[in-house]
């Protein structure tokens, strides 16, 4: 392959489950909220059992390991006097306000609804924000509202509260870990109406180069490959100029999905047939999210990086930004692939 070479590792596991995750009914609970600074981080944040025991199915945990996403395995006896909260409670899990991690984090406590229907009592999330700012996101209020959801089913409690009976949906997605099959149900149910009619057409490029600031991974020179891809009739998308449902759309109706991987490759998840996808990755291991993904949609995926020609490239505004040495040949070589 020229520049390029198979990406051989994954960062994690890539285990799928065909039985449901299981509902536990926890009583007399404690939830703590996020520090508003500390964030992910505060080691304090989750649900705990009085004796101070972390909840283990309310747990946020990554990789085959269980690696706690702040949070504690245990706090100490829960002495403090809190307020008491009647009544049943379901658990949804942390709401981060970033598309990737809401798939990952948070939709995966929401396969109980595919099963059972939308709550009859209060959703409790970890969220920084009231829910009627993750509403305001277009893709929380696509995906949730498809559920049957709006920020009336939430519960928002800003100090830690006693909760006397919580029912906890173990996910059915562990970042780097493992997925249910129910999860990738869950997420075609959702996508089903942004795929209706949805014909079929050529080979679609996924650029990043409409982003703003903040992004994880990006090519900082992406724009020269982008542009080969353009030069030979092949289109290019930009996921932060389209809504959830038209991207869903134009990634269904694809033959083939190319661009440096990225969290809108999990929008697979939402399509209603499998899809070729060509991922340019940044060294030879890649996440093993997206192995996951394309286990539960069927993906057929090919994951290549070029050694020799992706080089670190440190740019503000990016946590890991990379430069293409030879952008050209690279955008070849990628083309050559289709």
């Amino acid at each position: 392959m020229s520049l390029l070479a198979l990406c051989t590792e994954l960062v994690g596991t890539d285990r799928v489950i065909g039985p449901d995750p299981v509902e536990e009914l926890c009583r007399d609970v404690v939830f703590r909220p996020f520090d508003p600074v500390l964030w992910l981080g505060d080691p304090k944040w989750g649900v705990y059992f009085t004796d101070g025991r972390l909840v283990d199915a309310a747990a946020y945990r990554r990789l085959q390991t269980g690696v706690l996403v702040g949070q504690s395995e245990t706090l100490g006896p829960m002495t403090e006097p809190l307020p008491r909260i009647n009544g049943t409670y379901i658990y949804g899990g942390p709401i981060i306000p970033l598309y990737g991690h809401f798939l990952t984090a948070a939709l995966p406590r929401f396969w109980h609804i595919l099963r059972h229907g939308p709550p009859d009592v209060p959703i409790l999330c970890h969220s920084i924000e009231r829910p009627e700012a993750w509403f305001s996101r277009p893709y929380v209020s696509a995906i949730l509202g498809r559920l049957g959801l709006t920020a009336a089913n939430f519960a928002h409690f800003r100090e830690p509260v006693r909760i006397v009976c919580l029912r906890v949906p173990r996910p059915a997605f562990e970042e780097q870990h493992f997925a249910h099959d129910v999860f990738g149900e869950l997420a075609r149910s959702i996508g089903r109406a942004f795929t209706a009619g949805a014909g079929q057409t050529g080979p679609i490029y996924v650029s990043k180069t409409q982003l703003g600031g903040g992004s994880t991974y990006r090519l900082v020179n992406e724009q020269t490959i982008e542009a080969r891809f353009e030069a030979r009739g092949i289109r290019i998308m930009y996921p932060e100029r389209q809504t959830l449902a038209e991207q869903v759309a134009l990634l269904d109706a694809a033959s083939t999905i190319v661009g440096t991987i990225g969290s809108a490759f999990h929008t697979t998840l939402f399509c209603g047939r499998p899809k070729r996808i060509i991922g340019l990755a940044y060294d030879r291991a890649i996440n093993a999210n997206y192995a996951l993904i394309d286990k539960l949609t069927g993906n057929q995926a090919l994951y290549v990086h070029a050694p020799t020609a992706i080089v670190p490239a440190p740019t503000e505004g990016i946590t890991f930004g990379h430069h293409a040495e030879n952008a050209t040949a690279l955008a070849e070589a990628l083309l050559a692939l289709l």
